[in-house]
């Protein structure tokens, strides 16, 4: 009760901020359960791997959108100004925060590559947003699998970090 008490007293741009934080945490992880879903089924089970494939590229437009939406009311609602003395674990947590807040879109970015190196049409909750634009290129497609992958353990490990710091205050 306590904590619902506490965000009756907080301001307007505080709990849209915290909407959208959390919102773009459920996202991802929406996302990324069934990018995992499909790398745990059976191989011969293309059927179900495709409905995970599509469930996975339709959560991530969405995260992405909400990643976006975040960026832009951080540029709308600056928070109060701080002083130039800040300690180097204060600057460090800004960086994390701003990787954190950022990273997101050039993981969206090298999976639309992964799928547009492989020669299919790049699509958003069923509708072609990128068609014929390319050729297959293996090259291309497995350096895309690479960067959108190690994009996401990074991004995976700077939200450990993140839940660490945020249990510790």
């Amino acid at each position: 009760m306590q904590n619902m008490a506490f965000w009756k007293n907080t301001s307007r741009r505080y709990k849209i901020s915290r909407s959208l934080h959390w919102i773009a945490f459920g996202t991802i992880i929406s996302s990324a359960w069934y990018a995992y879903n499909n790398i745990l089924l059976a191989p011969e089970d293309v059927e179900a791997r495709q409905a995970a494939m599509t469930q996975h590229i339709d959560w991530s437009w969405v995260a992405t959108g909400v990643v976006a939406l975040r960026i832009a009311w951080r540029f709308y609602s600056r928070g109060p100004r701080d002083t130039k003395q800040v300690s180097p674990l204060i600057k460090a947590n800004r960086v994390v925060n701003v990787m954190l807040r950022w990273l997101p879109l050039p993981i969206t970015v090298t999976g639309v590559g992964v799928i547009w190196a492989a020669g299919r049409d790049v699509l958003a909750f069923g509708i072609p947003v990128m068609s014929g634009a390319a050729e297959r290129s293996t090259d291309l497609q497995g350096t895309m699998e690479m960067a959108h992958s190690g994009l996401w353990y990074f991004l995976t490990a700077l939200l450990v970090m993140h839940i660490i710091v945020a249990l510790e205050q």
